[in-house]
């Protein structure tokens, strides 16, 4: 087994770190404080506790798959809640607005607001960031590169790319979308973060307002040093070593010029390879002095820093006052043109506020924790902070009072440039080197050293980036450049890209409990296989949406269609009867008796052999079960439905909690999902008693609502398409559109290729409807459906430019 050191303890090595147990390295973290966390650390001070490093988390599925390689879950290990708003943004005019936490609040905030032609256009403004993200992120983010060229090897996407803009202007191509000037700040300050003003940054990092304001900002519970503590500790019970003040001094190397070995706290430890997470001036300073630092650190352009005051004051923020609140200065061009261009302090700032004891226990009751962030040029500067460190901190103690905070001080500490300097950040910036062009992707310091072999680099200043997701994923790629060099000494740990595991939601989480990964028996081979024929033959809107996803997750569709056809095949066979504890009834207890036997590890067949593994693979919670196989025993007993609440608790248990079964299969980004997997699972269903009504006549059932009947005066038993019936069905089509446009609102809170498959099975299905109105509404003397041939080329449409979205 090879031994690999990790240099840090920060959220970059420790992500490096989890990797390389999951490819089965004997890993050990050495880093120089008394406790884990590196930029994200802590201050305790007088009864207030604050982070010292990152505020903002945002992508909390990159830190879930962390843990995955370790055995556990983010939510087991880190509990978070979704901020909601993620911001409010402060206006010079006085003027507010909130970045909430759904898009349907996002529109109507922005209609609450008198910005109803920027409401209308928020649906595409966010579908245009969500291409952007599902093309970079896994073409030129996740990824190492080699070389320039390496970018030649993914046309594609690179093409994608130009298409949607990316190699224009951030500001011109946001206030291309959005019209009111407020907006187009709030969505491009972000800029800052890679260094550059909105009027220089490629539209490319709009991803960064993706992640930022579209996919949600998270809080730990207890603060954000608690995510790099629970991730130590994860490690250490996962069998790492964790030796902490013990800095790294030297790197060894054998008679072959490669890595043998490191120096830490002046013990020598033999080691294969190491992951440095120093900033990469500071690391070929003090570990790698014989070797010049790659030219592009010499010239490089590096990010404005910041000025940070944490402060503790007695009394509480006015009302209205976020976890997050960004303080938008007047002057704006103006204002980044002196931090950037001209590198000097900006005489208008625009600032963050930061207020964690809204949301933790980290300050004295009747007290408040601030964390104020006010943009400032790094050390290249010609500012004096042994000078300017009083002004800066009476400056931002009147913006306090100005502004709806408390200002009575407790305790306080600030940080200046020279500080961060100070703790090994070069150029005394926390924001490290600029993201311009080139500086990023493959022009960004590769994370390799070929000079020294088995030295290898994570962190802000290496390839992807700034933030925190992004050094957790430059983690992920030091890890595989090791596995490259010293190889796996077991298969790599395999981890969805994203897995819903956020707790702390006011809404339920979704969560993948009791995952039991296999090998794939012949017996599940032919179960599968069989699943997929029974979809292919029954579902064909379900299997053409399904190919859309990678074969794992495909299957387990086909698994639960499958399931379901076989349950829904015995109510409704030829024959059947509505009659408990007839032959019928003893069928379903029979398959229902076979499932759970399945469940149990005793499958009576295949089928149910793969059903079971898909239940177990994936995680989905027994009760969805209990439901299903409930609503199939009312179809048993109940023959029709007084009113649409009473219809609808029967879809409850056979519509959608079928979408609730999904959503470990699909893996969606955020519990906020199981909302639309509802309504999309009573959308279906309505569709089906729509288009069915002849077929369920022919069975003695009415599903539509009899007071809806009695309303419109519409006799299904008639068999006629009168007057009444069009207006019937006129009716309940705009109430399932109504759902279908609920349901499509969750295609926001998937990944790109789960997007794509339910966004073309939604659109499919929808098409039954305008099938249904074509004919005039007559459902009595055939199917209205939608032709193979459509449906090919909705699914082919789809993979090419993804899932129609819109706003309701």
């Amino acid at each position: 087994m090879s031994r690999v050191a990790v240099v840090g303890a920060g959220l970059a090595g420790l992500s490096a770190a989890a990797q390389l147990m999951g490819d089965g390295h004997d890993v050990v973290v050495l880093e120089r404080e008394a406790e884990p966390g590196g930029r994200a650390g802590t201050l305790s001070q007088d009864g207030f506790t604050f982070d010292t490093g990152p505020t903002v988390l945002t992508m909390p599925h990159l830190l879930d798959r962390a843990f995955a390689r370790l055995g556990t879950s983010l939510e087991s290990e880190v509990p978070l809640r979704r901020l909601d708003p993620a911001y409010r943004a402060v206006y010079a005019d006085g003027s507010e607005l909130l970045v909430r936490a759904g898009l349907a609040d996002q529109v109507a905030e922005l209609r609450r607001r008198g910005l109803a032609r920027d409401a209308q256009a928020f649906g595409a403004f966010v579908d245009w960031l969500q291409d952007l993200y599902s093309t970079e992120m896994p073409h030129f983010i996740e990824r190492n590169f080699d070389s320039p060229m390496d970018l030649l090897t993914r046309p594609s996407a690179a093409a994608r790319l130009i298409r949607l803009g990316g190699f224009g202007s951030l500001q011109k191509a946001v206030a291309k979308r959005i019209a009111d000037p407020r907006l187009v700040r709030l969505f491009t300050f972000q800029a800052m973060y890679a260094g550059l003003a909105p009027t220089d940054a490629l539209a490319i990092y709009a991803v960064i307002t993706y992640m930022d304001c579209i996919s949600g900002v998270y809080y730990p519970e207890g603060g954000m040093h608690r995510v790099p503590v629970a991730l130590a500790r994860a490690l250490g019970a996962a069998g790492a070593e964790l030796r902490y003040g013990a800095p790294v001094t030297e790197l060894l190397t054998d008679a072959t010029g490669k890595l043998a070995g490191v120096v830490a706290g002046g013990e020598k430890l033999a080691v294969d390879a190491a992951v440095v997470t120093l900033d990469l001036p500071t690391a070929y300073a003090r570990l790698l002095p014989d070797l010049t630092p790659p030219r592009g650190l010499a010239r490089a352009a590096w990010s404005p820093s910041a000025l940070v005051w944490h402060v503790g004051v007695k009394g509480l923020p006015d009302a209205g006052v976020a976890h997050h609140n960004i303080h938008f200065a007047e002057s704006w061009d103006v204002a980044f043109d002196q931090l950037i261009r001209r590198k000097e302090l900006m005489g208008d700032p625009s600032r963050l506020v930061t207020v964690p004891s809204l949301d933790a226990d980290v300050a004295p009751d009747g007290h408040s924790a601030l964390y104020v962030l006010e943009p400032v040029p790094h050390l290249g500067a010609s500012v004096d902070w042994t000078r300017e460190r009083g002004p800066a901190r009476e400056r931002l103690h009147r913006f306090l009072g100005a502004n709806g905070y408390p200002d009575d001080v407790v305790t306080e500490r600030l940080v200046t440039p020279l500080d961060w300097a100070e703790q090994g950040m070069a150029m005394g910036t926390p924001f490290s080197l600029a993201h311009t062009f080139g500086q990023t992707g493959p022009f960004r310091p590769a994370n390799v050293e070929p000079r020294l072999p088995g030295v290898f680099f994570a962190g802000s200043g290496t390839t992807p980036g700034v933030g925190v997701p992004m050094v957790l994923i430059s983690g992920e790629l030091a890890a595989e450049r090791v596995r490259t060099y010293l190889g796996a000494s077991r298969p790599p740990t395999v981890v969805p890209a994203a897995t819903t595991v956020i707790p702390g939601s006011p809404r339920d989480p979704v969560r993948p409990a009791g995952r039991r990964r296999g090998t794939m028996t012949p017996e599940l081979t032919a179960g599968y296989a069989e699943c997929a024929r029974l979809t292919r033959t029954y579902g064909t809107t379900y299997y053409w949406g399904a190919a859309l996803l990678p074969a794992a997750q495909r299957r387990h569709v086909y698994a639960v269609y499958a399931l379901c056809r076989l349950a829904d095949d015995i109510v409704d066979a030829d024959g059947a009867t509505t009659v408990r504890g007839s032959a019928t009834a003893q069928q379903l207890a029979a398959f229902r008796a076979g499932f759970a036997a399945a469940l149990a590890g005793d499958p009576p067949d295949a089928t149910l052999a793969a059903i079971a593994h898909t239940v177990h693979e994936t995680g989905i919670e027994r009760e969805c079960f209990d439901r299903f196989f409930g609503a199939m025993e009312l179809d048993l007993a109940v023959s029709g439905y007084r009113t649409w609440a009473d219809l609808c608790g029967y879809m409850e248990g056979s519509a959608a909690v079928v979408g609730e079964m999904m959503l470990p299969v699909l893996q969606p980004l955020t519990p906020d999902a199981k909302a639309p997997a509802r309504a999309l699972g009573f959308a279906f269903q309505l569709t089906n008693f729509l288009r069915d009504v002849g077929e369920d006549l022919d069975r003695g059932r009415v599903y539509l609502p009899a007071d809806d009947l009695s309303r419109f005066g519409a006799d299904p038993w008639r068999r006629v398409v009168d007057q009444p019936w069009r207006e019937l069905m006129a009716f309940e089509i705009a109430r399932n559109r109504e759902l279908y446009e609920e349901a499509r609102t969750g295609l926001l809170m998937l990944p790109p290729a789960s997007a794509r498959c339910v966004g073309t099975a939604l659109d499919l299905y929808s098409r039954i409807l305008e099938r249904i109105e074509s004919r005039g509404y007559d459902v009595f003397s055939g199917r209205a459906r939608v032709p193979t041939w459509r449906k090919a080329v909705t699914a082919a449409s789809v993979l090419a430019t993804g899932p129609r979205q819109v706003v309701a």
